[in-house]
């Protein structure tokens, strides 16, 4: 097999290797154990993600996108002010818990990746494609609501929230996953990128840089 030269997606994923490390050691160190158990798993899925997803071709707009939400992450978790010394995710912003924004936000810009993803492999789901999209969208956060629930089992505090609070996040994954197809399908509608549904031949490890 050919080897496949490092690109911005091995930067990419270097960069939040060395993040979520340094994040490890602060929490560790501040004893906040909850993110600890999430670093560790992060790390875990995102080595798995590069020795699969690095042969294919993204664009660098989409890096600084999911940046965003991962430093958003960090921030929530480990950033504490107001009265009480809550974390972040903690305070209310427009009614609305900051870890909110955070799930809308990663779930719009992961319907977005995926959608790419997809077309770079050559998976052509024609009308089916925002469906499984945001399926697959749904599916991932419900994953995460299965950590945050094995760190309320196994940690004597945490900061996950009750039942409606996972309930909640997942509608926000629901309402991300949504908003980022609508707007992959509008921008289709203008041609700025290909319509979905339309077949493309799969891009491989020389793809273009197209949504």
């Amino acid at each position: 097999m050919r080897a496949i030269k490092p690109g911005p997606f091995d930067l990419f994923i270097l960069v939040n290797f060395a993040l979520l490390l340094m994040m490890t050691g602060i929490v560790y160190y501040a004893a906040e154990w909850e993110f600890g158990l999430y670093a560790a798993v992060f790390i875990g899925a995102g080595f798995l993600l590069w020795r699969v997803l690095r042969k294919y071709s993204y664009p660098m707009w989409l890096f600084l996108a999911l940046e965003v939400g991962i430093l958003a992450h960090f921030a929530g978790g480990l950033i504490h002010f107001g009265p009480h010394n809550t974390r972040l995710y903690g305070h209310y912003f427009i009614g609305l818990r900051f870890d909110k924004y955070v799930h809308l936000y990663n779930s719009l810009v992961g319907s977005v990746a995926l959608r790419h993803l997809f077309r770079q492999v050559g998976l052509s789901l024609r009308r089916m494609e925002s469906f499984i999209v945001i399926a697959v969208v749904l599916g991932i956060g419900a994953l995460i609501e299965i950590v945050e629930y094995l760190a309320v089992t196994t940690m004597p505090s945490t900061g996950v929230g009750d039942y409606a609070n996972n309930m909640q996040d997942l509608i926000f994954n629901l309402a991300g996953g949504s908003l980022g197809m609508l707007l992959v399908n509008r921008l289709a509608r203008t041609r700025l990128i290909d319509a979905p549904g339309e077949d493309r031949e799969a891009a491989g490890p020389s793809g273009s840089n197209e949504l």
